[in-house]
């Protein structure tokens, strides 16, 4: 991952989204994708949710 370089980062819904445990989901998880540089993504990262039981979150990461 280059420190400089954009990332579309968008879940990737391959068998409907999954259920959290949370009252309110992280907002770019409800706006559906999230554009960031390398460099938070390779030392801060996302805040993710908690899931329900059962439940994966899978996410894609692209070149902007």
């Amino acid at each position: 991952m280059c420190r400089t370089r954009r990332y579309d980062v968008r879940v990737l819904d391959v068998a409907g989204g999954p259920r959290v445990l949370e009252q309110t989901a992280p907002p770019w998880l409800t706006a559906g994708s999230l554009q960031l540089s390398g460099h938070p993504l390779a030392t801060v990262g996302l805040a993710l949710p908690v899931l329900q039981p059962e439940q994966a979150l899978l996410l894609e990461l692209r070149p902007a």
